[in-house]
């Protein structure tokens, strides 16, 4: 492959690790005020019946939700979790071999890039 085909390959790459997770937010949000418009029906039924009661509810429950997770990521306890290395997520990553060879491989692009050899 020459280099205009590389090039147009790690860029479509690149796009698609962009939207992928975008994508996949997106269709779980969904998935999930699904779900919940379901459960919070009764409750939607109290309020006109021209406006989707059960979905705008199932939505801000939904926000809800991710404020509250935000809110406890943001706390002192939320921020030491996330970065300590005794974390679960920290525990996880150590222990999977395709983190290490992950890691090895940003460690050695970004050096090529930035022409610094740092250890890792």
């Amino acid at each position: 492959m020459n280099s205009r085909g590389k090039s147009v390959l790690a860029t479509v790459v690149a796009g698609l690790a962009v939207l992928a997770p975008i994508y996949l937010v997106i269709l779980l949000m969904l998935k999930t005020i699904r779900s919940l418009s379901t459960i919070l029906g009764p409750l939607g039924q109290l309020l006109p019946h021209w406006l989707p009661g059960s979905h705008i509810l199932s939505f801000l429950l939904v926000l809800v939700v991710c404020y509250l997770t935000g809110f406890g990521m943001r706390s002192r306890v939320g921020h030491h979790q996330r970065f300590s290395e005794n974390s679960l997520s920290g525990q996880y990553f150590r222990e999977s071999g395709g983190h290490k060879i992950y890691r090895f491989n940003i460690h050695a692009e970004a050096s090529r890039l930035t022409g610094k050899h740092e250890a890792i």
